[in-house]
């Protein structure tokens, strides 16, 4: 079985680069003078940056970079009560996750029956194994 090649991170970075810069070296010369020789430099390159294997390897390099830039945001999810106090957090940032009780567990001493519900609650959570959709931060606008 044939498997497909996989990028580093660093090569995805220089392969969109590198693909990028001979697709604005095309432009550019397709502004120059019709020269025989600069059109048939064109015209290699365009082949070039046609070729299904290029196009695949272009995707992979984009996809690798969304990736890394995915990896580089914070994302978090939580899980709440009926009266929506937080019970777990979880925040993801980059290849670090941390997973606390929610802030709803402090509280004073009257509280504390509702705290060890609240600390059961996550406990069962944990125990049963819950799925949370992170997200990302949102954006602040400008």
């Amino acid at each position: 079985m044939v498997q497909s090649p996989s990028l580093s991170p660093e090569d995805a970075l220089v392969l969109a680069d590198s693909l990028k810069m001979l697709a604005e070296v095309s432009d550019y010369l397709k502004r120059m003078p019709a020269v025989p020789a600069t059109l048939q430099l064109v015209r290699r390159i365009d082949k070039h940056l046609e070729d299904p294997k290029t196009l695949v390897a272009q995707r992979m390099a984009e996809a690798r970079e969304k990736e890394m830039d995915l990896r580089k945001q914070t994302r978090s999810a939580a899980t709440y009560t009926p009266a929506g106090l937080p019970v777990l957090q979880v925040q993801v940032c980059g290849e670090k996750v941390t997973l606390k009780l929610g802030d709803g567990y402090l509280g004073s001493a009257a509280e504390y029956p509702q705290r060890q519900r609240l600390v059961s609650l996550a406990m069962r959570q944990l125990h049963e194994g819950v799925e949370l959709p992170l997200q990302a931060p949102p954006t602040a606008s400008t």
